[in-house]
Parts: structure tokens; sequence; C-alpha cells
């Protein structure tokens, strides 16, 4: 299968995936900023079901970061 074929069968479970699919509510709040937002963990729960039944899988990658104080700068740098 070419490239170009495995990104249609991807399109196309993904668009069967979000036909199924409504809005997410949002769960969490940012009191610093005083918004609500939807967590990564409401949305991935909330598609889940639907991305399966359409033949795809859904992750949650993580990742590493470190937080590096330079003093010869004026910034605080977080390397990834």
């Amino acid at each position: 299968m070419s490239e170009t074929q495995k990104k249609s069968q991807i399109m196309g479970a993904l668009l069967e995936a979000q036909k199924s699919l409504w809005g997410v509510t949002r769960n969490a709040r940012n009191e610093f900023s005083k918004y609500d937002y939807t967590s990564a963990e409401n949305i991935i729960g909330c598609t889940r079901r639907h991305l399966q039944k359409a033949g795809l899988v859904v992750g949650r990658k993580s990742i590493q970061c470190e937080l590096v104080a330079d003093e010869s700068k004026d910034h605080t740098e977080i390397k990834v």
C-alpha cells in the first residue's frame, strides 16, 4: 500500500469517527487565568470508543521536561 493510500485510509477512518462525535464538555478550570477548558484526559476518554469503532487507536505520548537555569542568561530554559 502506498503512502497516499495509507493517508487516504486514515482520513476516511477519522471522518467516520468525527461523524459520530459531538462536542466535548469543558471539565477543568485554569484558576490563574480564569477560564474553563477540556482536559486531554477528557478528550481521549470521550473519543476513544468512536475512534476504535473506526479502526483507529488513540494514545498519549509522554515527554520529559527539564528545567535548566543558566546564570549567564536573564531567563530559565525548559529542555524537552
